[in-house]
């Protein structure tokens, strides 16, 4: 019997794009002053735990992981409230529909790396 190769856990493409986002992230903490921005729309929240990055767009409604106008620095505590509290969060400006945001959509970003593959045509 021949034996199957495995399944990688991890596409190159996906594993391209979380490379990506280390580097997008490190930038929006320097923009952020490596402070919990979140703290400023819900300071009835005490901060607490590390900084991470929080997409007003998620993913799963098309959001963008690599466009730093999509990604506010949080700290683990106002993430936890923001997933907790959707309704109140989208009221605040923390949480979009993509709809409302189509700046933010992952469509976006694509439509962002063609035209910079066709701008490399030209030099």
């Amino acid at each position: 019997m021949k034996q199957r190769k495995s399944i990688p856990p991890m596409s190159a493409a996906r594993r391209a794009e979380n490379k990506t986002r280390g580097e997008v992230l490190f930038g929006v903490l320097m923009r952020d002053g490596y402070k919990c921005k979140v703290r400023e729309l819900v300071p009835e929240v005490p901060c607490f735990d590390r900084l991470t990055g929080h997409e007003l767009l998620p993913r799963g409604r098309g959001g963008s992981i690599t466009n730093p106008a999509n990604i506010v620095i949080s700290c683990i505590g106002h993430q936890n409230w923001i997933h907790t509290h959707p309704e109140e969060s989208h009221r605040r400006g923390l949480l979009k529909h993509a709809w409302e945001a189509p700046e933010l959509s992952r469509e976006n970003d694509k439509s962002l790396a063609a035209a910079s593959l066709e701008m490399d045509d030209f030099f």
